[in-house]
């Protein structure tokens, strides 16, 4: 399998960044709780989708227009929210995790299998 980095940014770059929404609504969500975020994630997601805007700018837009989230939220926090090599090394480091846990379990299952019924 050869993975095409190019064209997987040219994707997530016609979407407007919308696949970074639940990022976003989660940095979003300490300040503002969970379902407020969402909610704000979900209409700024529209917009971008119809305005064919990048849903990062209009994101900014709205953390700076709330003076007390504006104060609260640093712009590096937010672009990181919508970094694709980021978001890519995170997901690594989960599957390396699940990935571990996999291994332990089916040592666990094979070991029990090999003693016998209990």
């Amino acid at each position: 399998m050869t993975i095409d980095t190019a064209r997987m940014r040219r994707n997530i770059d016609a979407l407007n960044g919308v696949v970074f929404a639940e990022a976003a609504a989660m940095l979003l969500a300490r300040h503002l709780g969970k379902a407020r975020a969402q909610a704000l994630l979900e209409s700024l997601s529209r917009r971008a989708v119809t305005e064919q805007r990048p849903l990062l700018l209009l994101t900014q837009e709205a953390v700076g227009a709330t003076a007390t989230l504006g104060a609260k939220v640093s712009a590096e926090a937010l672009s990181a929210a919508f970094d694709p090599e980021l978001a890519a090394g995170q997901a690594s480091a989960s599957v390396a995790v699940q990935w571990g846990l996999l291994r332990e379990r089916a040592a666990m299952l094979d070991a029990r299998a090999a003693t016998g019924p209990a």
